[in-house]
């Protein structure tokens, strides 16, 4: 009886099927059926098979005449009832297995009773035959029971591909391609899985007994519109298997499984990035890749794979987005901003959504500066691009407040930029609130708690004394301002600072005048009785002033009518 039933899937391989038969058929284990599927070739792959199936009756030919990537699906479960092997293997078109692959691999599966065995493989660039490196195991693995989930990371890499494995032709009576059919790229991975999910026993053989040449040809190098999605449902199955085989995914697992997708989405990025899409077409699948459940989940467990992401992922998305004329367009910054949300989790603490939009269409030499938050760059940038651009923009105006902020800038540098805003952005200061985010820093400071925004912008030079505690100096500043238009609503505000200053200031003339000040007020205001006890107070101090004696005709004629 027949000891394996061996697949292998051909597609224009004329230069390597040759290669790849004659190592089956020198197999030093002879006990074997050989289906070769020819995919619909325009090259000479049939007319070699046939010629080989002609010499040795243990090839059996499958010929189509349209190629189809995913033959296999419809193809396995054909050669699994057929059953002419205790175990299956499969072998691509350009590689080859040593020749006691089959030998070894069934001496290890019956002596250890396993289900799968897999071994080591050497990578060969298949331009020039160099071996680039190899995977393979120290020594003999075993894996059952609770061995499936404390080795998984040992043998994930080894699930990968489905060749340079033996199957138990058991394992096939109940197999469920369901899950290989929803992916474009990853089926080989999906395939071992459900392999292992009906398992019992799996092995490594700790030797390299396949041979894989890596071609810039193979369908790990090309992008297709589903791969972004593959690589999603393979790690939600992969995660599904190990909660149903292992119960639960173990915090090493959930770690490691973090590092697998990690590296799948960096291959998938490189791909698309060099692949032939419209840099459109590029933008929107990057923004597939960063909405996906799974990716944003890695961005928020950063800690778990730690500064690997900025190499991995961010990086190259941020570098070549910068390269993109298209980014500078509305509808595809929109799609760059939300890439960039979804990269930097943390990012909206630095920038909102339509400030960064702004940014890539009109500074993106800034951008790197705001996702490495280096505001001294970025405040550097900003107030040179205000003062060459005549442009009010409240949300770049917002960045330089936060850079401010997150620079830790005093109050008085702080108010300075309220100053600036109110002056030269109008519409800046009415979105940002600007007028109340003055009073909230004007109420840090006693002599300015009755003291309004638009009072403290009259009176800038003084209100910068005060924060910065000058009194006396901001007192000169008050007494200095000319041409002052102050408005009914802000007039007793600015006397009483006047006379608060001049107190803490211990400068009892100039209190003198702001108590006149005050007076005069009260009168225009017809506040008699207030304007009463004010005089009758400072007459007491000062009799003879003249001034006071004004003060009383004017107060004694407001009476009489």
């Amino acid at each position: 009886m027949n000891q394996v039933a061996i697949y292998t899937q051909a597609y224009n391989a004329e230069k390597t099927i040759r290669r790849t038969i004659e190592s089956v058929l020198h197999q030093t284990e002879e006990r074997f059926v050989y289906y070769i599927l020819e995919n619909g070739s325009t090259d000479k792959t049939r007319d070699i098979i046939l010629e080989y199936a002609r010499e040795d009756k243990r090839i059996t030919p499958l010929l189509y005449d349209e190629n189809d990537l995913f033959r296999f699906v419809e193809i396995l479960p054909f050669i699994f009832s057929e059953r002419r092997g205790k175990f299956f293997a499969t072998l691509d078109a350009d590689d080859e297995y040593n020749y006691e692959f089959l030998e070894k691999m069934l001496d290890f599966t019956n002596i250890n009773s396993l289900d799968v065995a897999m071994c080591g493989s050497n990578f060969i660039d298949a331009r020039n035959n160099q071996i680039l490196g190899k995977r393979q195991i120290s020594k003999n693995l075993i894996i059952s029971g609770r061995g499936f989930s404390d080795n998984f990371s040992q043998y994930h890499a080894f699930i990968r591909p489905y060749w340079g494995k033996l199957y138990s032709m058991a394992l096939f009576h109940n197999f469920s391609f369901e899950n290989v059919r929803k992916v474009s790229y990853g089926s080989d991975t999906i395939f071992v899985i459900e392999a292992l999910r009906q398992a019992e026993r799996a092995g490594i053989l700790a030797e390299t007994l396949h041979k894989y040449y890596v071609s810039p040809k193979s369908a790990s190098y090309h992008f297709d519109d589903r791969r972004i999605e593959s690589d999603q449902i393979q790690d939600d199955i992969t995660r599904s298997y190990l909660k149903e085989k292992c119960g639960v995914i173990s915090a090493v697992n959930e770690q490691f499984m973090s590092l697998v997708y990690a590296n799948a989405i960096h291959d998938t990025l490189n791909v698309l990035l060099n692949s032939v899409l419209s840099s459109t077409e590029k933008i929107q699948q990057l923004s597939n890749i960063f909405s996906y459940v799974s990716t944003q989940k890695l961005f928020l467990n950063e800690n778990i794979i730690g500064q690997g992401l900025d190499k991995m992922l961010r990086d190259p998305t941020v570098k070549w987005l910068l390269t993109q004329k298209e980014c500078r367009k509305p509808e595809y910054a929109r799609k760059a901003a939300k890439i960039l949300m979804a990269m930097y989790e943390d990012l909206p603490r630095t920038i909102n959504k339509d400030g960064l939009i702004f940014v890539l269409q009109k500074m993106p030499e800034i951008l790197e500066s705001i996702l490495k938050k280096d505001y001294v760059h970025i405040l550097e940038r900003l107030q040179t691009w205000f003062k060459r651009h005549m442009e009010d923009s409240p949300a770049l105006s917002k960045l330089e407040l936060d850079s401010y902020r997150f620079l830790k800038k005093s109050d008085e540098e702080l108010f300075s930029l309220f100053a600036t805003i109110k002056k030269l952005r109008p519409v800046s200061f009415k979105a940002l609130n600007l007028d109340q985010q003055t009073r909230c820093l004007l109420q840090k400071y006693p002599l300015l708690k009755e003291v309004s925004a638009n009072l403290a912008f009259a009176l800038t030079p003084a209100i910068h004394k005060v924060i910065k505690g000058n009194f006396t100096q901001a007192l000169k500043s008050l007494l200095a301002i000319q041409n002052l238009d102050i408005n009914d609503n802000d007039a007793e505000a600015y006397i009483l600072l006047g006379e608060n200053l001049a107190a803490v200031a211990d400068n009892a003339d100039v209190y003198i005048y702001f108590k006149k000040f005050r007076v005069s007020y009260l009168l225009d205001c017809s506040c008699t009785n207030e304007a009463g006890t004010e005089l009758d107070e400072l007459e007491s101090i000062l009799p003879d002033d003249e001034d006071f004696v004004e003060l009383r005709r004017r107060l004694t004629e407001l009476l009489s009518k």
